[in-house]
């Protein structure tokens, strides 16, 4: 059962079965709604074993998504998407307005899916705000992040082992993605469509964070990098 604050309502559709999402939204959309589209699959590797699935989900389901919602004029959307649509640069952190390029198929998807929210500001009048996230940890998620991983080592009693404890990324706590969503749907008044990098903006590189986990360990955890990266690189 899901457990859900007192007076929230909870319908249940399939983002790939037009009728059926256009039904449930007709019968529970209010005025000045505002769509969090959270649905989708948001794992690479599985987008890269099922490229169709991954489509079918994350593009012709956010296109029926869309046009649910203009035939019963809801114009506000807020929607996840990743870093992992801009191409590779030297500089960091990335800039909104930098490069993109679909270095996946799960990029591929959520760049169609962009595309789509922006066609739809134009045409229809919509106001979409476009989330851009990464390395997104906390209760529930992927146990094969870096995060997952070390977290799964530590409660093992270690090591940590990790290909490389060298890379720095900017962490952020999933709490902080839902107050940083719900104050983009706030914002969400113009008929337009905005990109945000929705981030942290604390730089924290892979071997801080195997050994501030290793800190929750109730003896002493080696940590080891199984690829270190060699002399002179970065």
């Amino acid at each position: 059962p899901i457990s859900l604050p007192e007076g929230v309502k909870y319908q249940q559709a399939d983002i790939c079965d037009f009728e059926n999402l256009l039904e449930t939204i007709n019968k529970t959309a209010q005025k000045e709604t505002a769509v969090f589209h959270l649905a989708g699959q948001a794992h690479v590797a599985k987008s890269r074993l099922d490229p169709l699935a991954a489509f079918t989900v994350n593009v012709a389901g956010t296109a029926n998504l869309l046009e649910a919602c203009r035939r019963n004029n809801i114009r506000r959307i807020v929607f996840p998407s990743t870093v992992l649509v801009y191409a590779k640069t030297p500089h960091i952190p990335f800039m909104e307005t930098d490069v993109v390029l679909a270095n996946s198929t799960y990029a591929a998807t959520k760049l169609a899916a962009e595309d789509l929210l922006a066609g739809y500001a134009a045409d229809h009048g919509f106001s979409c705000r476009i989330a851009r996230l990464g390395n997104v940890y906390g209760p529930g998620g992927s146990t094969d992040s870096v995060i997952g991983i070390i977290l799964q080592q530590v409660r093992s009693g270690g090591p940590i082992s990790i290909k490389t404890l060298s890379p720095v990324r900017d962490f952020i706590y999933r709490d902080d993605v839902v107050h940083g969503l719900i104050a983009l749907g706030n914002d969400a008044d113009e008929s337009d469509c905005e990109i945000f990098n929705l981030s942290s903006g604390i730089p924290t590189s892979i071997r801080e964070l195997a050994e501030t986990a290793s800190l929750l360990g109730k003896q002493k955890i080696n940590i080891t990098e199984t690829e270190p990266p060699s002399p002179g690189v970065e």
